[in-house]
């Protein structure tokens, strides 16, 4: 029953991440890969708004939204390869950036989503 859960959670995760690269590219995602720092900064927080709230969800809720959804919505090989694919173009500064962006917004979205939680989901 666990792998159930995790894969549809999975199967909802992938498709948003899908819907939000379609929304990107129909914007003009040209200058960052914006797609996947914004799916990755989203579920920086949200992971760890479900760890601040871990002890009130059931593990079947945990498996569900943070293995399956959160798991297959977030890309770190995708932010991986896109990183690789702009030392290659040799946009170093771009490059810079997005790693800079990347990890302190995710460090800054985790700790915002653990503080929400926290508080009880109040902003």
């Amino acid at each position: 029953m666990k792998y159930l859960i995790v894969g549809f959670g999975g199967l909802l995760g992938s498709s948003l991440r899908l819907l939000v690269s379609f929304l990107y590219i129909q914007a003009g995602d040209d200058l960052l890969p914006l797609s996947t720092l914004t799916v990755n900064l989203i579920g920086a927080f949200c992971l760890s708004y479900l760890y601040g709230k871990s002890c009130e969800l059931s593990e079947r809720t945990l498996l569900f939204l943070a293995t399956g959804l959160l798991g297959s919505f977030t890309t770190f090989s995708t932010f991986s390869l896109e990183m690789l694919e702009m030392v290659k173009e040799g946009t170093l500064l771009l490059v810079g950036i997005y790693l800079i962006i990347s990890i302190l917004g995710g460090l800054l979205s985790a700790y915002s989503g653990y503080l929400f939680s926290r508080r009880g989901g109040k902003a």
